[in-house]
Parts: C-alpha cells; structure tokens; sequence
C-alpha cells in the first residue's frame, strides 16, 4: 500500500510590519493522546515563506489513525515564540495545507 504524502506551505507574518519573518524555525506536529510526533521542521525564507512534506510514517502510531492533526510551533533561535497546540487542526483531509496563521498569531521580532 502507498502511503498518503502530505505538504504544508505556509508564511510567518510579522503582527505589526505586516511582513514575512525570514529564518524562524517552524515545527509541524502531530498531535496525540499518549506522544506529541513531529512530522517536519523547516526555516523560513526571507519572505517568512515555508513548505514541510512529510509522510504517515511520521505520525501514523496504530492502523485507526489515518490523517494528522496538526499544531505548529515556531521559534527564534531557539525560543519558542509561538504555538498553536491549543488550536489543533483536526483530522486534515487534505493533502495540502495552506497555513498562513501568522496572521492571526502574533509571530514576535525581537
């Protein structure tokens, strides 16, 4: 069997310059009941620009899971600046995702 392959674009928007904060470390994770999976970890661009593929295997833990439920986690070196684990996209049933929440999430410069 073929496994599903997945790919998340998306963009890391400065609240305040509106802009694209280029080279933030952004995590995609799975999220689960006993062990958080990651699938993917990318830099920014220099337009605040990402794109994370990734496959089942890295999140498919037993036969009855079989899409993600995605939440982001970006950072600054290595701070956390933002999360997005308590607003879990759930059970995604697409193959793409565009994932532009830095526009309603306040990705921080420092």
């Amino acid at each position: 069997m073929t496994e599903k392959t997945f790919c998340i674009s998306g963009r890391v928007i400065d609240r305040k310059t509106r802009r694209g904060d280029a080279g933030l470390r952004v995590e995609a994770w799975d999220k689960d009941v006993r062990r958080n999976d990651m699938v993917g970890s990318v830099i920014t661009d220099a337009q605040g620009a990402f794109l994370i593929k990734f496959d089942e295997s890295y999140y498919k833990d037993h036969p009855q899971e079989s899409l993600p439920d995605l939440f982001f986690k970006v950072f600054r070196k290595d701070e956390l600046i933002q999360s997005t684990e308590d607003t879990v996209l759930w059970n995604l049933e697409t193959k793409i995702l565009n994932c532009h929440w830095g526009e309603c999430h306040n990705a921080r410069r420092y």
